[in-house]
């Protein structure tokens, strides 16, 4: 098997590339869509603590409430299951862990 050797065009053999002209373009609603948005946020974060009809006693009554801490602990555990059960079955196919197995390899 022969190969050609890379040969690098020297930059006088190179044409110029087109000389580009950026712009750049003004978006003032978009300002002023980040400034709504600031004040809408700020108006939600403020109505969050200072507003006593959130009850948040109750809240946080129902959220350590056993049953829903049941609910949020089996899809984790069902998630940590699948990982582990991938993670197993994909280290233990042929040549999926980083070290090539010459029993399975392609044959030209």
């Amino acid at each position: 098997m022969t190969q050609t050797p890379f040969v690098q065009q020297s930059t006088a053999e190179r044409p110029a590339a087109p000389r580009m002209v950026i712009i750049q373009r003004n978006h003032p609603w978009r300002w002023i869509g980040y400034i709504l948005l600031s004040v809408a946020l700020a108006m939600f974060v403020h109505s969050v603590f200072t507003n006593e009809r959130w009850q948040w006693d109750v809240v946080w009554q129902y959220l350590f409430d056993p049953l829903v801490l049941g609910g949020i602990r089996v899809p984790i555990e069902l998630t940590f299951g699948a990982m582990l059960f991938g993670f197993c079955s994909a280290a233990s196919w042929p040549g999926c862990s980083g070290v090539p197995c010459p029993k399975h390899r392609l044959r030209r």
